[in-house]
């Protein structure tokens, strides 16, 4: 199958790329590791914006190339 086969609108993150396994079911609307991936993101992505503001402080005053 190709993306010219599929309907207009199609949503592509809705499609299996091949069959499951033997036994196996595939459920797209499974939420289970929904709380553990916010609790991961949200402390990391404060994190690297600390380092970046106290990055940018240090470098204030005297911008290089690499600091671009």
């Amino acid at each position: 199958m190709s993306l010219a086969d599929l309907p207009p609108g199609t949503d592509l993150c809705q499609i299996p790329l091949g069959p499951p396994p033997t036994n196996q079911d595939i459920d797209f609307s499974n939420t289970d590791l929904k709380a553990l991936g916010i609790g991961v993101t949200i402390p990391t992505t404060v994190l690297a914006t600390v380092f970046v503001f106290a990055r940018l402080y240090t470098n204030f005053r005297k911008p290089q190339w690499s600091d671009r």
